[in-house]
C-alpha cells in the first residue's frame, strides 16, 4: 500500500505537520480566522481541537495536493449522476412528490439502510457555524452481497455544507469523498481519494470491545465574514498526530440560506443505491459523533461545547432494505451490518 499519490503531498506532511498534544492562545498571538482554526500560537500555527482525545492537533494545509491527487483519480460519473438524482428524488418526497429515475421510468432504488437524522430544533441550533466530528467505520470492502453503491455520509447541518463521506461500490475498496452544496451544480465532486490515498489517514479503533478501521473527520461550516461563509474538512492524520485540511471554499450566502427542512437534516447515515441485502455486510457505521455550535458573531471566536449525537437530539431512520443493528449507542455510535 503507498503512503501517498504523490511525491509533493508526502513533503508537505514532513515540513507542516510536525505533533503537538496542546496549545493555548498566547497573549501577543497574531489575529487568526476561527472558521479555520480553534487556536493559533504566537508562531502562527494553526491548532483544531480534537473532542475524542481532548489535545489541540496542527493544521496541516494540504488542499491543493488534494485536489491534484482527486483530478488524477477522475470522476466516477455512474455514482454521481446517481446519487444526484437521489437528492433531488429525496428533497422532492419531503415534499410529498415522486421522483422516478429518468431513463428507467421507475422509483430509484435504495434508500437509507440505516442512519441518524437530527431533530428540526437541533438542525437550526447555530447561528455563525456548526462543526461535526465523526470516525466512519469502514472495512477495506463493503462484504456481503454489495452489487452497487454503498455509502456513509452526513451533513453538519448547513444547508450549504458539505458530505464528506466513505463510498464503496460492490467489493471494490472504498473512496473518501467530498460533495458540496455550496458550489453550482455542475462543480460540487471536489474531493476523490482512493483507499490507498487513505493510508495515513485509517486507523484501528477498539468499538463494541473489537478492533474496527476508521477514518476521523471533521466538517465544519462557519461564517467568515458580513457576507461570506466557508465549508472545510479535515481528516485526522495518524502518522503524523494532526489534523490535514484537506477541503476550503469561502462563498456568499446569508444564515437563512444555511437552514433548510431538507437539505441538513440528515447526520451520519448508511445509504445505498440497493433495494435490499439478503447477506450480512461487513459491520459499517459510525463512532463518538459529536457536534459543536457556534451562536456568537462571526468576528467572536467564541464556540459552544462539544456534545455527543444523543436521541435527544436525533432521531433513527431505516428504510427497512436488509440492515440489521449490531450496536448502538444512541444515536452517537452505531453498527450495521
Amino acid at each position: 500500500m503507498k503512503k501517498y499519490s504523490s511525491l509533493a503531498l508526502a513533503l508537505v506532511m514532513a515540513f507542516c505537520c510536525t505533533s503537538v498534544a496542546f496549545a493555548t492562545t498566547q497573549n501577543n498571538a497574531p489575529s487568526y480566522d476561527s472558521c479555520i482554526a480553534d487556536v493559533v500560537d504566537a508562531s502562527g500555527t494553526e491548532y483544531l481541537f480534537d473532542p475524542e482525545t481532548n489535545e489541540y492537533l496542527p493544521i496541516c494545509h494540504v488542499e491543493d495536493e488534494v485536489a491534484a491527487i482527486s483530478l488524477k483519480n477522475g470522476h466516477d460519473y455512474e455514482f454521481e449522476t446517481k446519487f444526484e438524482q437521489k437528492r433531488l428524488s429525496d428533497a422532492l418526497m419531503s415534499k410529498g412528490v415522486m421522483q422516478v429515475d429518468s431513463e428507467s421510468n421507475t422509483p430509484i432504488p435504495g434508500g437509507v439502510g440505516y442512519g441518524a437524522y437530527f431533530t428540526s430544533d437541533f438542525q437550526s441550533d447555530f447561528t455563525t457555524g456548526t462543526t461535526l466530528f465523526y470516525n466512519i467505520i469502514c472495512p477495506s470492502k463493503a462484504g456481503g452481497d454489495v452489487d452497487d453503491h454503498l455509502y456513509l455520509t452526513s451533513t453538519n447541518r448547513a444547508a450549504k455544507g458539505v458530505e464528506a463521506f466513505i463510498s464503496y461500490y460492490k467489493q471494490d475498496n472504498p473512496y473518501f469523498k467530498v460533495y458540496d452544496w455550496a458550489r453550482s451544480s455542475t462543480d460540487r465532486w471536489q474531493v476523490s481519494m482512493t483507499y490507498d490515498d487513505l493510508a495515513d489517514y485509517l486507523t484501528t479503533k477498539t468499538i463494541s470491545g473489537v478492533n474496527r478501521q476508521c477514518v476521523t473527520v471533521q466538517n465544519r461550516t462557519a461564517q467568515s465574514s458580513s457576507t461570506e461563509w466557508k465549508n472545510i474538512v479535515w481528516l485526522k492524520n495518524y502518522k503524523t498526530n494532526s489534523y490535514d485540511q484537506v477541503y476550503t471554499y469561502t462563498y456568499k450566502a446569508t444564515l437563512s440560506d444555511q437552514r433548510d427542512s431538507h437539505y441538513g437534516s440528515w447526520g451520519p447515515i448508511v445509504e445505498t443505491f440497493q433495494d435490499s441485502y439478503n447477506k450480512d455486510t461487513n459491520i459499517i457505521g459510525f463512532y463518538n459523533i459529536n457536534l459543536m455550535s457556534k451562536t456568537t458573531a462571526y468576528s467572536n471566536n467564541t464556540w459552544q461545547e462539544w456534545e455527543l449525537l444523543t436521541d435527544e437530539v436525533s432521531y433513527i431512520r431505516n428504510d427497512k432494505l436488509g440492515f440489521s443493528t449490531v450496536f448502538l449507542s444512541p444515536n452517537y455510535t452505531f453498527g450495521v451490518h
